[in-house]
């Protein structure tokens, strides 16, 4: 069953592509064809990620990539497509060249986008890290293709001039390949459905001050794992006391239920950021975050961030 979904995925990307240049939705839209590159040069101290021997080497990441954005009133669409060649100094066997591993693509946009209803989607194929140490930096350590897809129809509602707010659903599918010459800790990576419900809700109680309210409902399916159901709640404000300076706090509680038998889960959940932008060409920016992820080999966990 999940495994037929990747195909889907597939299809889907193409149907985005062909909706993307065909259904312009009027003979007016207009079209923004953007070339680009990017060159990353990096060094890495510990290249496998070993607790001794450990390797170092330098890395040069060259990306050029072609982006084609089509805009009219019924559809919006980003289309983006591009390869990633990767170059070691040393350890020139991990050189990633071949065709097959450095290609990206992605299409993202929306149905009716300027409307209170609209249609969000996503899709993309991409080359993703698979380590049980849940690194996401390395480009070496269990690296494997992804295949994601998501769909968002959403209603953006306004309940008085001072209170705004958004329901939606949104699901989203996730399939991983599984090379055996790649993949030697994992038998089989996770593929994952999930299907979430939104309600967010803003009071604007001053032009400097939004109180905020989010929970949202999250039912989990994986291949390797046991499905669960996740409730989130999360309440907050949003204060900018000058133009360029905000502070965002958000603090709330998820409780999990297995669907295995145990007893319910309970964490509580935080954001909050601080961010400084001017309209110059700098900006400061910091956060916290404690939330959670979902990992390809071990599942759902704790995530902290600073």
């Amino acid at each position: 069953m999940m495994r037929s979904i990747r195909y889907i995925s597939l299809n889907s990307f193409l149907f985005f592509v062909l909706m993307g240049l065909c259904l312009t939705g009027e003979a007016h839209a207009d079209f923004t064809l953007t070339p680009g590159i990017s060159l990353r040069v990096e060094y890495d101290d510990n290249l496998f990620l070993t607790t001794d021997d450990e390797t170092d080497d330098f890395s040069t990441t060259v990306v050029p990539s072609i982006s084609l954005l089509q805009e009219s009133k019924y559809l919006r669409t980003d289309l983006r497509y591009s390869l990633e060649f990767i170059k070691y100094l040393n350890e020139t066997y991990l050189d990633e060249t071949e065709i097959k591993d450095i290609q990206r693509a992605s299409v993202t946009g929306a149905v009716l986008p300027d409307n209170r209803f609209s249609v969000l989607y996503e899709a993309s194929i991409d080359r993703v890290t698979v380590d049980d140490r849940r690194s996401e930096t390395s480009n070496i350590v269990n690296v494997t293709n992804e295949y994601r897809g998501l769909v968002r129809p959403r209603y953006q509602y306004r309940l008085a001039p001072n209170i705004t707010g958004e329901i939606a659903y949104q699901y989203e599918t996730t399939q991983y390949d599984n090379p055996d010459s790649v993949i030697d800790s994992v038998t089989e990576l996770n593929d994952v459905e999930d299907h979430d419900a939104f309600l967010q809700m803003v009071l604007a109680a001053s032009a400097n001050l939004n109180f905020q309210l989010e929970t949202y409902y999250n039912w989990h399916q994986s291949d390797e794992f046991p499905d669960y159901e996740m409730w989130h709640g999360l309440a907050g404000f949003l204060w900018t006391p000058l133009s360029h300076l905000s502070l965002d706090v958000n603090a709330g509680g998820a409780i999990t239920d297995p669907e295995e038998g145990r007893d319910n889960l309970k964490d509580s959940l935080y954001r909050i950021s601080l961010a400084y932008r001017p309209p110059e060409n700098w900006g400061f920016f910091t956060s916290y975050t404690k939330d959670f992820k979902t990992s390809i080999d071990d599942g759902r966990y704790k995530w902290w961030e600073f």
